[in-house]
């Protein structure tokens, strides 16, 4: 069981890329963290400066799609 904010630390690729590789094996509850970072990779602001900050720093290493698919409905996670 992953709970939220998970993304909320100093290395947020490295963090949902290790958590990711545990495939089903990992059930994803997302956090306020996790909404902030999603609607901030949506265009819209987070009010906590570290999601806006986690946003670009994904930007620059996940295409849209395998950023935000950790966080999606698919497989309950």
């Amino acid at each position: 069981m992953l709970t939220g904010d998970i993304a909320a630390g100093p290395q947020p690729v490295e963090v949902l890329d290790v958590l990711a590789g545990l495939g089903d094996r990992g059930c994803w509850v997302g956090g306020n963290c996790e909404r902030e970072l999603v609607e901030a990779r949506a265009g819209k602001p987070a009010s906590v400066e570290v999601s806006n900050w986690a946003d670009e720093y994904l930007r620059s290493q996940h295409s849209d799609a395998d950023a935000l698919a950790v966080f999606g409905p698919r497989g309950g996670r």
